[in-house]
């Protein structure tokens, strides 16, 4: 029978993933990482709130939802057999994610943020662009 993935031809002899898996997990335990710091930290609203792009009302809430995105993508990426539809949200996340800091970068206020659970140790508006080429 053809296998349809590399993933896929895993013979449960020796490991519990194949290398093709590697990706997945590795993508996946960034986004759960990231949440969990959000979590963790607990001031993912006020981070959104400070960029000035985003209403008031509606802080708290998408901050609830992003957290929400990343939890559910780390999940579908880490199960087989939901992992493509995984790899699209985790597409669109990435996307969203980097509109948003371009737009940040360009016309909110750029101020030190936690984004994918990193602090890097630059000034705001260069953090904002070494986040928006790991994200891509």
């Amino acid at each position: 029978m053809p296998t349809t993935f590399p993933s896929d031809a895993y013979n449960g002899r020796r490991c519990p993933f194949a290398l093709a898996d590697l990706p997945a997990i590795a993508v996946g335990m960034l986004f759960f990482t990231s949440a969990f710091a959000s979590v963790i930290r607990g001031n993912l609203a006020d981070d959104l709130s400070k960029t000035g792009m985003i209403p008031l009302p509606l802080v708290g809430t998408i901050a609830i939802v992003v957290l929400l995105i990343e939890f559910v993508t780390s999940l579908l990426l880490l199960r087989r057999n939901q992992r493509s539809v995984g790899w699209c949200v985790a597409g669109g996340a990435c996307t969203i994610f980097a509109v948003f800091h371009c737009a940040s970068a360009f016309l909110g206020r750029v101020e030190a943020c936690h984004c994918l659970a990193a602090r890097i140790s630059a000034p705001p508006q260069i953090n904002h662009f070494i986040m928006l080429g790991i994200c891509l």
